[in-house]
Formats: C-alpha cells, structure tokens, sequence
C-alpha cells in the first residue's frame, strides 16, 4: 500500500492505544501491527520526511505503556541519526519531532536531576505555541509538560528533604 496511508493508519491506532486504554493482551497485538505498518513505512517511503515521521511514530509507539524501552532506543537513535542527516542544527527540527526527542530523552534515561528536567519543561513550554501545532498536538506537548513537571516537583522535593 501507500506509505503515506500506511504512515496514517498507524497514527490514528496508536491515538486508539492512548485513549482506549483496551487490555494489555489487545494493546501488544495492536502494538506489533501498528509497528508492522510503520516498518513498512520505512521500507517504502519516497523520502526523508515520512522516514522521519515512521520513526517519531515508533519511538512513540514504543514508549506507550506498556514500555518497550529497547525498541523504543533504538528507534530514537534512528530518528536523531536521520534529522542529523537532514537538519544542521537541533533547531530547525520539525517541532513534533523535537517533542518526541525530549519526551523519550526524559522517559529513557529517567533523568531526576532538578536542572536537566527543568530545561525539558522549558523546551517544551516553548514548543507548545509553536503555530504549526493543532490543538491535539498542543494537548499531547502539555501531557508531556505535565509528567516531566510531576518528577521534577519530586526530584526538588527529595532535595529539599536532604538538605
């Protein structure tokens, strides 16, 4: 089929996983399709900018419970291989994009250091107006926001405790 469709499809069943919430049985069978798909994506796709897209989807993918750390690695590495490739600088990455980095940077490394996930939040907070956002885009950067900030406020709590 057409990757692009193919790119889509994917999309709107990993937006299903995420609100659905169906049990866990039905979520890794759904899993393994929607990365069937996307995979399929990469193998197909006539350009730079839906490889970019399949691999932001399966990282995303991959970091959806329940977690799928090592899958979800590897595809960031890909990903930050490719907009390297693309891009000359981190900040002419599509803003999207820059999201998932920042949210699977704070997921896979389980970053509780006060001043790194501070830095998250901040980058995110600056994303989240970026114009080229729709409302459901805007709504899954401030989701992102929202859990770094709960770990930071425990990150400064434990601090405070300590000192």
């Amino acid at each position: 089929g057409d990757p692009r469709y193919l790119n889509e499809a994917a999309v709107v069943k990993m937006w299903g996983l995420r609100f659905m919430k169906p049990p866990d049985p039905v979520v890794h069978r759904e899993r393994k399709r929607i990365a069937n798909r996307l995979e399929r994506v990469l193998k197909l796709a006539p350009g730079d900018k839906l490889t970019l897209q399949a691999h932001n989807n399966l990282t995303y993918l991959y970091l959806m419970p329940p977690r799928d750390l090592d899958s979800a690695q590897q595809q960031l590495e890909a990903l930050i291989q490719k907009l390297d490739a693309i891009y000359p600088s981190r900040t002419d990455w599509p803003p999207f994009i820059l999201d998932t980095v920042v949210y699977a940077n704070f997921r896979l490394r389980h970053e509780t250091e006060g001043a790194t996930l501070a830095e998250m939040v901040r980058e995110l907070r600056a994303l989240a107006t970026h114009v080229d956002f729709s409302s459901r885009e805007r709504e899954w950067v401030q989701s992102h926001i929202a859990e770094i900030r709960d770990v930071l406020r425990t990150a400064e709590a434990k601090t405070a405790f300590a000192g």
